[in-house]
This record gives C-alpha cells, structure tokens and sequence, in this order.
C-alpha cells in the first residue's frame, strides 16, 4: 500500500508526541523519554505554523503520548514542555533510536512511502484523510495495517495519535502496540499502565471514528454532544477552509487511490467526505481486547505479549487528572511515594520539588 507522507517547505521541526520505556534490571528502571518527531502530519503544527489568515484561533491538537506522559510522572511531562519551549535538546537516547528504527521496519512491511511536499493546512488534512481511508481499505482487504492515523475530541481536548497496529480477528478490528526494550525482561507495572492508557486512548478515537460512520451524513452533521469524532467540529478546530482548493499533488495523490470515493477530490472536504463513504461501507466490529507486544531489541526476540480489556471508566479517572494538568488549570503532581525510584533517572530531578535528594539520571542528547 502506498502511504503519503508530509513534508513541510520550510523545515519547521516541532515536537507533538512523548514516547517512553522502561527497562528493568535488578529492581532498578532507567527511564528512556524522547520527542518523536515524524514525518507525516499527526502534528498538524508544522502547518499550522505557516498560516497566519485564520479567521479564529486554531486549538492544537494533543498527541496521545504527550497526555499519556503525564501518567508516568505530571511534574515531569511539564518540565519537558517548558524545556523544549525554551529551546531545550531533544532527549534521546540510543534504545529511543532503535526503537524508531524497528517502528519504520515494522511500517515498510506493510507499505511504501512517498513525500509530499505541503504549505496548506488543508493539504495536510487532505493527505491525512486519504491515508485514514487508505489505511482502513488495507485493513478490509489484508487483514493487516499500520501506523493509522486516529483523532477525535475527548474530554473538550483535540487529540491525535498513530497506532502501530491494526488487525483482523474474524470480523473484530483488534489494536496491538509494538515496544521495544533494551534489556530481555517485561516491564514493571508503572511502564504497562502508562502503555494501557495509551491504548485506551487508541481504541476510543477509533471507536468515535467508527461511530461518526454510522450516525452522520456529511460534514454538516454535528452528532451528538459526546461525539468523539465529527468531520464539523475537526475541521472548526483545526481551522480548515473546506472549500479552498487542494494542491495539484495532493488531488493527483487522491486520484491515483483505487478507492472510488477519492477520484474526485479537489478540497479537504471532498476528503472528509470521502472518508465518510468509505467508512460506510466498512463491516467490522471494534474489539475491546488490548494487545501489547514487548521485542528484545538485540535480536528482535519477542519477550511476551499482554492483553487486556479496555476500562472506560478508568481511562476517563486518569485523563480527567491529566488533562486539566496539560492545559494549565491545575498544578502538576510529583509521583507517589511508592513510585519514588523514577526519579532517580529523571532528568530534572535537581529542580524537581520531590523530596530525597534526588540525581540526574543516564540521560543523552545525541
């Protein structure tokens, strides 16, 4: 499957979602945070910085790592924040670099990758869009795809996120997150329920997704006032001009898919459009069992799969603590006692108001 990918002229690099693993080794953990920075437009700001003749403020839409981050540690994920605002390296470190190299491996299994160079907002949607549909159709027709876009609105805030996986289990779509780990043992509890809400967060934007399908006609439809995902509301929040004409290199992308639903589109709501008729068409059930897959990274060993059920209401607990956290309305929370071992390997440790005399951890900047 071919999977467009967006690349901005003027090389505006920004930061969207937080990615982190663990790895244990004899009771210890050392805390592996990075910016991903990803070619295609999951971020959505490096278009929208670009555009300035928005006729209302554009609400940015949050990755889901980036609130799944504050599950791990509040104080930490706004520490970060403020570093890269204030011009701060990115962290990264090796395990974070090979573990991105394995996701791109995992990727091109599955598809191809052709640029695109955009300067609309409109155009990265399109593209967007065209990828969702694309994506899907690979999913009806080999059982399989990767790296699918998904956003909606949950709680009042604008998220977005790729999830690695899609699969089919008889008639039931399934998601199943890859990690990879530096050291050949599973993760302790802290890092699998960081890893649970991510998913839990996955599963509801696809579940907003597939409901939209249903229950809306076009892009005029404004669902219900729970509705996750609405064509009307992503477009008002993203600031789209539905009706400004797409870019000859996207509309040739469109009319190249073999999707007949894309021959024709010339504007991003042509793709929201396109995307609904698709969508329609589509017979599958969305399953509630989670699949988390953890690899070696020395040899690609598979060290265990973990699966579970997806926890409305907890996911609900957790991002109603971590939202209000993100936006600024309530001060963020060091982690509890009894988690107290992160800090040890956290990189802002010495100006961290947690008590114990806390180190910088093994951090690297390269």
């Amino acid at each position: 499957m071919l999977h467009c990918f967006i690349t901005c002229p003027t090389q505006v690099r920004t930061w969207e979602e937080v990615d982190m693993e663990v790895d244990e080794d004899e009771d210890r953990a050392f805390l592996l945070e990075a910016i991903h920075v990803v070619e295609q437009l999951e971020r959505v700001r490096d278009v929208e910085d670009l555009c300035t003749d928005v006729a209302e403020p554009v609400q940015k839409f949050v990755g889901v790592t980036r609130i799944t981050a504050h599950e791990w540690c509040q104080q930490q994920a706004v520490y970060l924040v403020k570093h890269l605002r204030e011009g701060g390296d990115e962290l990264r470190t090796e395990a974070m670099v090979n573990g991105e190299k394995r996701h791109k491996e995992l990727e091109l299994e599955v598809m191809q990758r052709e640029e695109i160079e955009v300067t609309t907002r409109e155009d990265a949607w399109a593209i967007n869009l065209l990828n969702l549909v694309l994506g899907l159709d690979q999913l009806r027709r080999e059982r399989i795809t990767r790296e699918l876009l998904v956003f909606g609105v949950v709680q009042g805030q604008p998220i977005i996120g790729i999830i690695d996986e899609l699969f089919l289990e008889g008639k039931e779509i399934r998601i199943r997150d890859h990690k990879t780990r530096q050291r050949p043992t599973m993760p302790g509890e802290a890092q699998k329920r960081t890893a649970r809400l991510q998913l839990m967060c996955y599963l509801t934007l696809l579940q907003g997704l597939f409901q939209y399908f249903q229950e809306c006609n076009d892009i005029q439809c404004t669902g219900s006032s729970t509705s996750v995902f609405n064509a009307g509301d992503i477009a008002r929040l993203a600031g789209l001009d539905l009706k400004m004409p797409l870019s000859v290199q996207v509309r040739q992308y469109a009319s190249a898919c073999s999707i007949r639903f894309l021959q024709n589109v010339k504007t991003v709501a042509d793709a929201f459009q396109g995307l609904h008729q698709f969508g329609r068409k589509l017979d599958f059930n969305i399953g509630t069992l989670l699949h988390l897959r953890y690899e070696w990274q020395e040899n690609l060993q598979v060290l265990g799969e973990e699966q579970f059920e997806h926890e409305e209401e907890w996911m609900a607990q957790q991002l109603s603590k971590h939202l209000p956290v993100l936006r600024g309305k309530h001060p963020p929370q060091v982690v509890p006692p009894q988690e107290g071992w992160k800090c040890q390997y956290c990189q802002f440790a010495d100006i961290c108001p947690a008590p114990n005399g806390l180190v910088p951890g093994p951090w690297s900047t390269s």
